[in-house]
This record gives C-alpha cells, sequence and structure tokens, in this order.
C-alpha cells in the first residue's frame, strides 16, 4: 500500500514527527547525503507492481504519494563559498540555490500535488525564493514556503489508544507569515497570510 504524505525531517530540528498511518517519515542528519534522501524518496514511490514491472520489463513505474513535507531549520548561510544565501538544513549538504533544481529532479514523478517546506524564512529572500522555485521546477510539482520564522511546540508524550508513547514530539501547527506559492513554470506569487487555509 501505498503512503499519503512522506516527510522528511532533519534531526537537527529537536524533536520527533509522531508516526500515523499513511505517513512516511524519512530522517536526515548532518551525516546524510542528500542522495540517500532521493533514494529514500523514490524508493517510498515505487509502489509494489512496479517492482514487478520493472523486473519483467527493465522499466521503473511510480506511484506518487501526494504530498512531500521538507522539515527542516531554515539557515543563513553568509560564508558559503557557493554564495549561497537561505538553505534548508537537510543532510550534510542541505537544499540551496545550487542544488535545489537537481534535487527536484531527482525526485520528478515521486510527489503528486504539492511541496510544503516547513523550514523558518525559507522564501524571504531572494536566494530562499529562487531556491524554493528550483526545487518546484525540478520536481514538477507546487511548492508552498513562507516568508517568515515558522513556530513550533513540543510535547513530551502523546496518548494514542489509550497510553502515552514516550518521546519528544513536534507540532508545528498552521503557517506563520505570508506563504508563497512556487508553479512548475518558475513563477510564484503570495498565495496567503497566516495560518494555512487548506
Amino acid at each position: 500500500m501505498s503512503c499519503s504524505h512522506v516527510i522528511v525531517h532533519d534531526a537537527r530540528l529537536v524533536g520527533r514527527v509522531f508516526p500515523r498511518e499513511g505517513v512516511a517519515i524519512i530522517g536526515t542528519d548532518a551525516r546524510t547525503p542528500l542522495s540517500t534522501v532521493t533514494r529514500r524518496i523514490r524508493d517510498l514511490a515505487t509502489a509494489p507492481e512496479a517492482v514487478m514491472t520493472h523486473i519483467r520489463t527493465g522499466r521503473y513505474g511510480r506511484d506518487p504519494f501526494p504530498v512531500l513535507t521538507l522539515m527542516a531549520h531554515g539557515v543563513r548561510v553568509t560564508d558559503d563559498p557557493s554564495g549561497t544565501d537561505t538553505a534548508l538544513e537537510i543532510g550534510s549538504e542541505y537544499i540551496h540555490e545550487g542544488n535545489a533544481l537537481r534535487f527536484g529532479q531527482t525526485i520528478r514523478g515521486c510527489v503528486l500535488d504539492k511541496i510544503r517546506v516547513l523550514g523558518c524564512a525559507a522564501a524571504e529572500t531572494e536566494s530562499g525564493r529562487r531556491m524554493c522555485s528550483q526545487l518546484s521546477v525540478g520536481a514538477g510539482v507546487r511548492l508552498f514556503a513562507s516568508a517568515q520564522t515558522q513556530n513550533f511546540t513540543t510535547s513530551e508524550g502523546h496518548r494514542q489508544f489509550g497510553r502515552i508513547t514516550e518521546g519528544v514530539w513536534i507540532d508545528f501547527g498552521a503557517w506563520e507569515g505570508e506563504v508563497y506559492r512556487f508553479e512548475t513554470d518558475g513563477s510564484h506569487e503570495l498565495a496567503w497570510r497566516g495560518p494555512d487555509p487548506q
């Protein structure tokens, strides 16, 4: 059975994503190459039927999932020799305007509906907006990101099925600030201000 939502969560963003049915969580940290992240995303989008098709025909098929959420720190990298300004702290290489198109291209066909970037001020700077735009163009799906710091809460336990599950759980809640929609043709516009209407 395919999943409906894939979350890439970088461990430098303290807390854990509470597991839910239909949601796959890909954990990353400072030692995780981006190639590993893209491979795991592609693996989740490859249905068992597609694997059988590959065995018979030598071609991979895709069973895209609707939503990909990138949950990580949005950072300013002012001393980066590549000139990167805004980046997402995902994996050992980060995602930035210099590699966002390539990253998007490697997961093209895996995401059906949208990418959500839950990283602080990812769309605040020109560099950040170029990063988001390139990722959208490469992946071939629209992308949403905010220009403002995103608040989140953590809790020490979570009640499920009448019991407390141990862990520090992270919850972003609604969007903060101006949220931009990035289209696959490279354009972008202000989508809404404040909480996520979707």
